[in-house]
C-alpha cells in the first residue's frame, strides 16, 4: 500500500505519522488513569512503526499514472481489518 503513494505522499504521511505519535506520547505521559495511559502507548507506538515503515519505503520509485485511473480501496480495506481485529480484542476484554 505504502509503494502507491507518491514520494510526497509518503513524506506528508510520515510527518502527520510522526505528530500522532508525539501525541499518543503526551497522551501516555499526561493521563492519570490506566486506560487512557494504554490508549497513548498504543497510538505512539502503531504511529511510530507507520513512520518507520514510510521511511524506509521513501526512496522507491515512484507509481505510475495508471492508478489515478482505478479506485485505490486500500487503504479502506487496510481500515476494516484493523477494525475487526480491534472488535474481536475489545470484545474478549
Amino acid at each position: 500500500m505504502i509503494t502507491n503513494l507518491t514520494r510526497g505522499e509518503r513524506t506528508t504521511a510520515a510527518y502527520i505519522a510522526a505528530i500522532m505519535s508525539l501525541v499518543g506520547l503526551m497522551m501516555a505521559v499526561a493521563g492519570t488513569d490506566a486506560p487512557f495511559i494504554i490508549h497513548g502507548c498504543i497510538v505512539a507506538l502503531s504511529c511510530a512503526a507507520l513512520m518507520v515503515a514510510l521511511l524506509l519505503r521513501l526512496d522507491e520509485p515512484e507509481p505510475s499514472d495508471d492508478r489515478l485511473h482505478e479506485y485505490f480501496d486500500d487503504p479502506s480495506k487496510a481500515g476494516i481489518l484493523l477494525a475487526m481485529v480491534w472488535v474481536v480484542f475489545g470484545l474478549s476484554v
